[in-house]
């Protein structure tokens, strides 16, 4: 049951190699205990409340025994064992317990062993110097000002020929979202506005009516709100996207030190992303190629983020080879590197030729 989670496997992993090692660091543990926590909610949830006790009023077929001893009993993964005694002695018949005591008897054994490694918490290992300075991530220097402006340019443009298309996918997309609550129960409409998406098309669209069957109202003007609404999130979204990417490209383009032009090779828009891939040139013949994008993505907890994931490709060096695995690190350690290499010999050439020029005669 609990292998439809993603992560529940990694986490199960986890708890075991610490139960065979006999030590768990304090974070690792409560990590533990809020996955499996969150995972218990989540099965609960599927498999009990929604099945059995969501809007189960005067008419509902759940028993009233049964309700009183589901509201009655909160459970947590701490009294999983208690939880399962009361479901076992409280004589009901009922498919609803079946299902209880399914959820329950598969976490008993996950909460037996996470109360056992709180007598196993240790102190993290200090890391010595070295070790952190291996685990450091690759951090490029921040790029002046000055040459951050033709990318941005750059990237304002590409953005804005496609500003409309996106403002006009995101307003469909809460105009479904409204029609979808307008026509859902009461208490189907509580769930819809938990979510941020869902809350925010509401917020901006529909009318509370102040009566005792708690009625909604679309506002006269619903249509320019969903708009207005999708123009502010286009905004933020673009100037997200676009300072990312600029984070990204302009570090490479200061130290490389000679750029010829950025432009773009294409730009494709798709529902709910953003994305695009721009030429960058330099004046020795290097050159690479970039693409980045917006991507929606959810938390483990249901809660909406973007990624603005951004690689390198075809990187082509001054003489003409091409660059492998271009990852960041190696577009500052390599392709930067060879520029300034490659700026060196020319200097020292130029400095050679004016030798040559002062040491004729008549010079």
């Amino acid at each position: 049951m609990s292998g439809t989670s993603i992560a529940y496997p990694r986490f199960l992993k986890l708890l075991n190699d610490s139960i065979a090692a006999g030590a768990v660091a304090k974070v690792t543990h409560m990590e533990l205990k809020q996955h499996f926590g969150r995972t218990l909610e989540s099965l609960w949830e599927k498999h009990v409340s929604a099945h059995y006790f969501y809007g189960q009023g005067i008419q509902g077929t759940t028993p009233q025994d049964l309700l009183d001893f589901y509201y009655g009993d909160n459970t947590a993964l701490h009294r999983v064992e208690a939880t399962l005694r009361r479901v076992n002695a409280c004589g009901v018949q009922h498919p609803a317990v079946d299902a209880m005591r399914q959820v329950l008897t598969e976490f008993v054994p996950i909460a037996q062993r996470l109360a056992a490694l709180k007598e196993c918490i240790v102190k993290r290992h200090v890391k010595s110097q070295e070790e952190r300075n291996a685990e450091q991530r690759f951090v490029p220097t921040p790029a002046t000002p000055a040459a951050t402006m033709h990318v941005w340019d750059v990237l304002m443009k590409v953005t804005a020929r496609n500003e409309r298309q996106v403002v006009e996918c995101i307003a469909a997309d809460c105009a479904k979202r409204i029609d979808i609550f307008m026509s859902a129960s009461p208490t189907m409409r509580e769930k819809l506005v938990r979510n941020y998406e869902n809350r925010m098309a509401v917020q901006a669209s529909v009318v509370p009516n102040r009566s005792p069957q708690g009625e909604y109202f679309l506002k006269s003007d619903f249509k320019a709100e969903l708009v207005a609404l999708a123009r502010k999130d286009v905004t933020e979204l673009r100037d997200s996207f676009i300072f990312k990417v600029v984070s990204k490209i302009a570090p490479i383009v200061e130290a490389k030190g000679n750029l010829a032009s950025v432009t773009e090779v294409s730009n494709t828009i798709h529902v709910g992303r953003l994305s695009g891939t721009l030429v960058v040139e330099f004046a020795d013949g290097s050159r690479f190629l970039v693409d980045n994008n917006v991507v929606y993505s959810s938390s483990v907890r249901n809660k909406a983020f973007v990624r603005f994931p951004l690689t390198f490709h075809n990187v082509i060096l001054a003489d003409g080879s091409r660059m492998k695995q271009p990852s960041e690190e190696r577009m500052h350690s390599i392709f930067c590197a060879a520029g300034e290499l490659a700026q060196v010999a020319l200097a020292d050439e130029a400095e050679c030729e004016g030798e040559e020029i002062g040491s004729r005669p008549g010079c």
